[in-house]
């Protein structure tokens, strides 16, 4: 990008990435840039624990201009507009979402529901839109592996495996995806 310039210049998901980052790139645009994300998502994500990386890398561009106080605060900011609706969980997560994040503003219209009626009546959890199992209580460690410089926890990626091998053995569906934040994992 060094050199390089646009007419407009567009960061999406801006809540991961850090600002001198969103500072370099915006410097690219000659007219203009938008920085779409959701502060109330995942922050960047910062290793380093000293005062300046705390200041430079682990502050959002949202909190860096003031928008996710005002937000917080419910206060009115020409720069922010969120989206009201959703379209692609079922409205039991979606719902959930809302009154955990968006103080129960985020909607689902009606067909929705019948769109994801398939997903919600097979495993795991036949019936129910939403499993949330919390591990500490089973000692689940999270580990680091040094040579992928990445953590891991094999004990949550076998219950995940174990999850996925179940619905695919139910044969409600061809193939299962599994997300994991830890590259070694």
């Amino acid at each position: 990008i060094y050199g390089q310039t646009f007419d407009m210049v567009i960061v999406d998901e801006a809540s991961m990435a850090v600002v001198p980052a969103i500072m370099l790139v915006t410097n690219a645009a000659q007219r203009g840039a938008a920085i779409y994300g959701d502060f109330r998502q995942l922050p960047p994500v910062v290793i380093a624990s000293t005062d300046m990386a705390r200041k430079w890398l682990a502050t959002d561009i949202y909190t860096a201009c003031r928008i996710k106080g005002a937000a917080v605060r419910d206060e009115h900011d020409a720069r922010l507009a969120m989206l009201e609706e959703q379209y692609r969980m079922h409205p039991d997560i979606a719902d959930f979402c809302s009154e955990l994040a968006y103080s129960g503003k985020l909607i689902t219209p009606p067909d929705v529901a019948q769109a994801t009626a398939r997903l919600r009546s097979h495993p795991p959890a036949p019936d129910v839109s939403l499993v949330g199992w919390h591990t500490r209580r089973f000692g689940f460690r999270t580990r680091r592996d040094n040579l992928a410089k990445s953590r891991f926890n094999i004990e949550t990626a076998l219950l995940s495996f174990s999850f996925a091998r179940h619905i695919l053995r139910s044969g409600a569906f061809q193939s299962v995806g599994i997300a994991t934040p830890y590259r070694a994992q």
